[in-house]
């Protein structure tokens, strides 16, 4: 860890560094080694250990002292871990992602999720980032195949993916057709029903009498 706190140039500075738990043992110093009235140390630090950083000055043109204390304790938090039950729910040409939050947020409250699809190329097609715990991604292609992945963040970072959730988006409709039926002569109006189509299996039509 870094500390460098700023003083006046008519100020002496001196900054130290302990472990609250054993004040004979500083563990960094500086007194203004650096000639710019704002003294640096720079510390190892262990996670849940508690420090003492005091900082000392006096006016260089008077006397007198000034001296100011802060205490902190290293953070254990990590990044959180890995989203779980993630699951899609797609359509031609989108998909709604759906997860539960993973089972340790790393020591930190999670500030949001990021969903990732992946073509078959392993190149990213799509993204979502979300504060929930689901989200939507369009522009997919119909009856295409791909995988989604999930990670969740917090301050101190981002978890790995989830493992791949792989989907095919469902194939596009087709609409055209083609048939053919016999009228024979038409005096007022047919309904009838064209069979051998192609897309679909029959489809029921109904013609006008025309001159």
């Amino acid at each position: 860890m870094r500390i460098s706190p700023s003083w006046g140039t008519n100020y002496d500075p001196m900054l130290a560094v302990f472990a609250a738990n054993n004040l004979s043992v500083r563990l960094a110093f500086d007194d203004d080694s650096n000639g710019s009235y704002k003294p640096r140390v720079s510390f190892n630090v262990v996670a849940g250990q508690r420090y003492l950083v005091a900082f000392s000055s006096f006016p260089s043109n008077s006397s007198g002292t000034g001296e100011l204390t802060a205490t902190f304790t290293s953070s254990s938090a990590t990044a959180p871990g890995i989203p779980v039950s993630v699951s899609v729910a797609s359509t031609q040409n989108s998909i709604t992602a759906y997860w539960l939050a993973p089972s340790s947020n790393g020591g930190s409250p999670i500030t949001g999720y990021q969903a990732n699809i992946y073509n078959s190329s392993g190149s990213i097609v799509g993204q979502c980032q979300t504060t929930n715990l689901n989200c939507t991604i369009s522009s997919l292609s119909p009856g295409t195949p791909y995988e989604l992945r999930v990670k969740a963040s917090n301050a101190f970072g981002s978890s790995a993916e989830s493992t791949a959730t792989s989907f095919t988006t469902s194939a596009s409709s087709n609409n055209v057709f083609a048939g053919a039926i016999d009228l024979g002569t038409v005096s007022g109006g047919y309904a009838g029903t064209i069979s051998n189509l192609t897309g679909t299996t029959s489809a029921t039509c109904w013609f006008s009498n025309w001159i």
